[in-house]
C-alpha cells in the first residue's frame, strides 16, 4: 500500500531536553539554527514514583514494559516515555484546528 501526501507542512521542530543537560541543549539549538523551522524545547522528565501525574502516565499503557527494565534505568526510561507523550499531547490543539476534528 502506498500513501501519498499532497502537502507536507512543517511549522515547528520540537526537541526534548532535560533542564540539567545544558551542553546538549546548546548543541541541539545550534544544529536546529541551521534549519529554517521554528523550534520549541519540551522539558525532559526524570520519573518520580511519588508524582501522581507521572504515575498516571505509566499506568496508562507503559507499566508492563517498565517492569522488564532494570531498576537503574527505570527513571530514565519512564521519563523518556512521559516526555514524548507530553510532546505529542501538546500538538493536539494544532491538529484539531488544522483538520477540524
Amino acid at each position: 500500500m502506498t500513501v501519498v501526501f499532497n502537502e507536507v507542512s512543517i511549522r515547528q521542530v520540537m526537541y526534548i531536553n532535560l533542564r540539567k543537560n545544558l551542553v546538549k541543549k546548546w548543541m541541539i539549538k545550534w544544529m536546529l539554527s541551521r534549519c529554517s523551522y521554528a523550534t520549541r524545547r519540551v522539558e525532559g522528565v526524570l520519573f518520580d514514583s511519588e508524582n501522581s501525574t507521572h504515575v498516571e502516565y505509566v499506568e496508562n499503557g507503559f507499566e508492563e514494559y517498565l517492569l522488564s527494565v532494570s531498576e537503574e534505568r527505570k527513571a530514565g526510561v519512564a521519563g523518556c516515555w512521559i516526555a514524548h507523550v507530553s510532546a505529542l499531547e501538546s500538538m493536539i490543539p494544532t491538529i484539531k484546528t488544522r483538520h477540524s476534528i
